[in-house]
């Protein structure tokens, strides 16, 4: 028995589409969802508003080679819910929003999620066939998708709606299209081909699955089977699209490109977990697939350092330097292999182009400290430690090195000076404790200089500087001497410090005999 309310004709528009959807909640799903992931990517650490390449990639996001040539057929799905940065999810959700819910009601819940979700594999495909080696993100080629399913709802079924109605929808729907296809045209950033797969295929789609408002309970299983029915269609033109992408030489280059990134994460891992030896493999193999990726270089020469291999590091940082002149880490990294290598001329002339590219650097300037130190030019020194403190003067390290320097220029009062500030700053630090352990014993204060030098030997072993002088100072002259000679074949530069207690060492040997 039918009541009167489901019996009478709906009075309007929204009437007649509530009575065919009751209830609308697969478009807020879909933007919870889009809204979730997106979290998700800057809570992992992603940049919130410009993403990178590889990250996008990691959180699959649309790229030719990996889909084509790797078998991820599943980031023309991913890609639809990631996207490039908070702006480009706040454009997409608001249109989705605007447009989802009206769609939603002329298709049903079902069938709208499948036409949406099918637009955006074909926006993808679309992408791909286009412009294989870029990366793409994003909902807009679905919701271009739910635009196309509108228009054939309106083609299709003329008489569900009012003609008035269905005259202002195709003409408001045509000009959205029209404006967004041409803003996409005009730039270079747009992946317009997204936004006419997505289109084409929401169409295609939509058309496959109208439904007469009027009863809209009839052939409502058969419905989304049409819709999926599009997928046979794009599985077809994949194929088509797979020959093209494995026919162009840049997307092998853009290829090798996105397994040399795998790499260079493992690479970071790797580190993390202390594992050098693996990294180091990984890092040649990342040079392998990209030879003058600036990124694979710099990193390569960064574990090479590690290894103490300073030529073949310097041999990355020289070629990273060729393709990127102006990067002041390279250069800074060289200046410190050039340093390893007593080469510290140069070193200081790689931190001079690191500063006068960036001249607010702490870090350039303390570094060029350490560099002239071992030059032996002090005094310059010295006023580089001064302006990086001055950018930084709670910088336990600052005044470490200033400290260390000061001992290497003879003024001991004034580098325990600048060690108690170090020791205030980072109690726990061996590198500071052991210092102020080489002033305090420069200046005669034997017991302090002990517990110092006991404290940096106990916090960390491989200070063997701290233990030879621990040593001296507790009256075994010749356990310092064979530590520090030793240790002085690793690190030349501290001779002019190390020797004079080296020459007491031996003196205090022979008056033994």
């Amino acid at each position: 028995m039918q009541t009167e309310e489901t019996s009478s004709p709906p009075r309007s528009l929204g009437e007649l589409l509530a009575r065919a959807t009751p209830r609308v909640f697969v478009t807020q799903v879909l933007v919870v969802l889009n809204v979730l992931v997106y979290a998700a990517m800057v809570v992992s650490g992603v940049d919130p508003i410009n993403p990178t390449i590889p990250e996008l990639i990691e959180w699959g996001a649309n790229f030719g080679p990996a889909v084509m040539l790797q078998g991820e057929w599943w980031r023309m799905l991913s890609s639809v819910f990631v996207h490039i940065g908070a702006l480009h999810l706040a454009v997409n959700m608001w249109a989705l929003w605007n447009l989802g819910q009206f769609c939603e009601r002329l298709y049903g819940n079902l069938t709208f999620a499948l036409v949406y979700l099918v637009a955006g594999v074909g926006g993808a495909l679309g992408s791909i066939a286009w412009n294989p080696v870029v990366v793409s993100a994003g909902a807009s080629g679905a919701v271009f998708g739910i635009c196309g399913a509108v228009l054939a709802f309106l083609l299709f079924r003329p008489g569900a709606l009012p003609p008035e109605i269905v005259r202002g929808l195709r003409s408001r729907m045509v000009v959205i299209i029209g404006i967004n296809l041409a803003f996409g045209f005009s730039v270079g950033f747009v992946d317009n081909a997204a936004h006419v797969g997505g289109l084409l295929t929401g169409a295609l789609a939509g058309a496959l699955t109208t439904r007469d408002l009027w009863q809209p309970g009839s052939s409502s299983i058969l419905r989304p089977a049409r819709a999926l029915l599009v997928l046979l269609v794009l599985a077809a033109q994949s194929f088509i699209t797979r020959g093209k992408v494995e026919k162009l030489p840049q997307v092998v280059e853009r290829q090798q490109a996105s397994e040399a990134y795998a790499h260079l994460q493992r690479v970071i891992s790797l580190l993390d977990q202390g594992n050098l030896e693996e990294a180091r493999v990984n890092a040649e193999r990342a040079v392998e697939l990209a030879p003058d990726m600036p990124e694979t270089l710099r990193i390569r020469g960064w574990v090479l350092s590690m290894q103490g291999e300073w030529e073949r590091a310097e041999q990355d940082y020289d070629r990273v330097l060729q393709l990127q002149p102006k990067d002041t880490l390279t250069l800074s990294a060289r200046a410190r292999v050039r340093d390893a290598l007593g080469r510290h001329d140069e070193a200081v002339d790689d931190l001079t182009a690191a500063l006068a590219l960036e001249p607010e650097s702490a870090a350039f300037y303390g570094e060029r400290a350490l560099a002239r130190m071992r030059q032996g030019a002090y005094d310059a020194a010295l006023a580089d430690h001064d302006e990086a403190l001055r950018r930084e003067p709670e910088d336990a390290t600052f005044h470490n090195n200033k400290a260390w320097t000061l001992l290497h220029a003879g003024r001991p009062r004034e580098a325990l000076a600048s060690a108690e500030r170090a020791v205030a700053l980072e109690p726990e630090s061996a590198y500071v404790l052991g210092t102020r352990c080489w002033a305090r014993a420069a200046l005669g204060e034997t017991q302090g200089a002990i517990e110092d030098c006991r404290k940096s030997v106990e916090k960390a072993s491989a200070h063997r500087l701290d233990e030879g002088m621990l040593k001296m100072l507790s009256g075994q002259p010749a356990e310092a001497l064979a530590i520090w000679e030793e240790e002085l074949e690793k690190e030349p530069d501290e001779r002019p410090l190390v020797e004079p207690w080296m020459e007491e060492a031996r003196r205090s040997l022979e008056a033994g005999r």
